[in-house]
């Protein structure tokens, strides 16, 4: 699981805003986790055969070495933050938390 008690390198990351029916594109990360901070939404994303929707307030972590991509259109436009960042730890599935 991911913890603060080992080092965090932070890679990447940026705003993304896109305007009605837009879909996460598909995608595999390499060995670096990605937390997408949901400020409009819902978005949806699948992670292997698991479907999630992600909703303004609510924070989504991606593990490292899964495939994932958006299965349905967001029809009213999304904003969020995506970060990816490395840590030295076994693989998390998942977590989804109300945050705001």
């Amino acid at each position: 699981s991911v913890t603060l008690e080992k080092t965090v390198l932070f890679y990447k990351g940026v705003e993304f805003t896109a305007h009605e029916n837009w879909k996460h594109k598909r995608m595999f990360h390499k060995g670096d986790y990605e937390i997408i901070l949901c400020v409009k939404g819902p978005i949806y994303i699948q992670l292997d055969q698991e479907q999630y929707v992600i909703n303004a307030g609510e924070v989504l972590l991606i593990p490292p070495f899964i495939n994932f991509f958006g299965y349905k259109n967001s029809t009213q436009g999304v904003d969020f933050y995506w970060l990816h960042f490395f840590q030295d730890s076994k693989n998390q599935k998942l977590i989804s938390k109300k945050v705001i």
